[in-house]
């Protein structure tokens, strides 16, 4: 009758342990999440500051007097305002990118895009801010088939964001090169990314695509960001039907890999995925 008896009990105990486990480990994780949320609001918080107080400094030079008999200086005053409201823009974006991913609401509005068209628009743009810090932006676009069926904005902001954390983690001793190829297999594009930067960490690379999880960068204060790039980026190719893969050495680079399923015509003309 004893033995009959201890089994249960036994049993009992060892479901008590699991769950024990089990409510610690959501505990742990919920504390962690915590912590990096109120992170990010706090370093956004301080973000925001920046721009808007900027902009009030400026409007304050603006109804000085003197302004008006400078050309010249008013025309700066106002070309820092719009920077300033640009800056303001990307910000509150970002928070809004957050929150649609939170509640797993990004709307995608599929259309028939040329890829290579939509990268070298967007390089064109990088290219200034690229031989601002003395570096180069270049271009490889060898992928046979190229047109794909994605939201324009979210492949805009999946590429801008790729090379916005090149840019961030770029060493500060030598010139960011960032390479952008693209090629094609049977049935994706193949969009790289690859820069000469920091690198990332293995421990890092386990959670570059967390949302608020910002890479560590040592004794590196200058690196703005919130967590929310890789994050998004991430979501958006999955949303395409793609995937991400990243390959990092420290002190080397990063190279980011962006597959896409890419259009292909049939014998009629129509579109087929």
């Amino acid at each position: 009758g004893t033995l009959i008896y201890t089994l249960p009990s036994v049993a009992t105990l060892l479901v008590i342990v699991m769950l024990s486990i089990l409510a610690i480990t959501i505990l742990v994780r919920q504390q962690h999440y915590l912590r990096e949320r109120k992170d990010f609001v706090s370093n956004m918080t301080h973000e925001l500051k920046t721009p808007v107080s900027s902009i009030r400094l400026a409007c304050e030079m603006l109804e000085d007097p003197s302004v008006e008999e400078s050309e010249e200086r008013r025309k700066r005053i106002t070309q820092t305002m719009l920077k300033e409201v640009d800056r303001l823009t990307l910000l509150v974006d970002q928070v809004l990118q957050s929150s649609m991913m939170e509640r797993g609401a990004i709307k995608s509005y599929p259309v028939e895009l040329d890829a290579h068209e939509e990268i070298r628009d967007l390089s064109s743009a990088y290219a200034m801010k690229l031989t601002e810090a003395h570096g180069e932006l270049v271009l490889a676009l060898e992928a046979e088939h190229y047109r794909v069926l994605c939201d324009k904005i979210a492949f805009q902001n999946v590429i801008s964001n790729v090379i916005d954390n090149s840019l961030k983690y770029r060493k500060e001793d030598i010139p960011p090169i960032i390479t952008l190829t693209t090629r094609s297999d049977d049935t994706n594009l193949i969009i790289d990314i690859q820069d000469n930067g920091i690198g990332i960490s293995r421990q890092d690379r386990t959670h570059i695509f967390d949302q608020f999880y910002r890479v560590h960068t040592g004794d590196r204060h200058d690196v703005k960001g919130f967590g929310l790039g890789l994050a998004y980026v991430q979501r958006a190719i999955q949303a395409m039907g793609g995937e991400v893969k990243v390959f990092s050495k420290i002190g080397v680079g990063t190279k980011m890999s962006l597959r896409i399923p890419f259009l292909t015509k049939d014998e009629t003309g129509a579109e087929s995925k």
